[in-house]
């Protein structure tokens, strides 16, 4: 009897943790002095070229400098959705930001899988994809403001305590790991496609304020193993973070 009582403490409480939701989650977040590199990558899961870069993001997850030293995030765009599969992490918006940096003379041009780093296009990934080559490339920004980022019942709260003349707006992404996908159709059919990092929700701010709240979108509850969220504000000048805040939400007291 001992052992089922333990069998079924443990099957209970892995269940338990199953049914958290996004409003069961909290953070508190604060950014440092160094900005860390934002690595921005435009993907698709109807792209058979896409997996690859996925699956290099994914290992981002168990390095060491996550969310100090770099903050990964996947952009999911909609316009291979024609080929069959239509992605439902995928957002015209997201396309729109892509192409955004290509109007900006950021990126040369608009493709799949396409990688940005703090607003610089990285074609250097397909023959070396090096963290540490990376952090030598791109030079973030070291200021002493502070950005604040706290998140509780699925609203959060982002907070820029510097000249808010200075900055070119807000953004907040959710993100959601340990997503699956089977795929039936397209060039990627037959695949089990898996995602960290996933970009589930993007709300550009505006720059009139330095203070912003709003709600996150938890329409990918039962998909989602685990959440993290990011917060920047812009440069005001190009599209390239300034200050950045992120970490993982967990349960209160965790």
């Amino acid at each position: 009897m001992k052992t089922l009582a333990v069998l079924f403490a443990t099957l209970f409480a892995t269940y338990s943790f199953a049914q958290q939701t996004l409003k069961d989650l909290n953070a508190d977040l604060v950014s440092q002095d160094k900005a860390p590199l934002m690595i921005e990558l435009f993907t698709s899961e109807g792209c058979h070229s896409c997996p690859r870069a996925d699956k290099w993001l994914r290992k981002l997850n168990n390095t060491e400098g996550l969310w100090t030293e770099y903050v990964p995030m996947a952009f999911h765009v909609d316009y291979w959705n024609y080929l069959g599969w239509p992605d439902r992490f995928s957002s015209k918006s997201y396309s729109h930001r892509q192409r955004k940096y290509q109007r900006d003379g950021q990126v040369n041009s608009v493709y799949t899988p396409g990688f940005v780093v703090s607003g610089q296009e990285w074609r250097g990934w397909f023959s070396n994809p090096s963290l540490q080559f990376l952090q030598q490339r791109v030079i973030t920004p070291t200021t002493p403001e502070s950005l604040t980022l706290e998140v509780e019942d699925g609203y959060y709260r982002l907070a820029f305590d510097g000249d808010g003349s200075e900055i070119g707006g807000a953004n907040v992404v959710l993100l959601g790991m340990g997503v699956k996908t089977d795929v039936k159709r397209g060039e990627n059919r037959g695949k089990l496609l898996e995602h960290d990092f996933v970009v589930l929700d993007w709300q550009k701010l505006d720059n009139q304020t330095t203070q912003w709240s709003g709600v996150l979108n938890d329409e990918f509850d039962s998909e989602v193993s685990a959440y993290a969220i990011v917060g920047w504000v812009e440069n005001p000048n190009v599209n390239e973070p300034q200050k950045i805040v992120a970490g993982f939400l967990s349960s209160p007291g965790n």
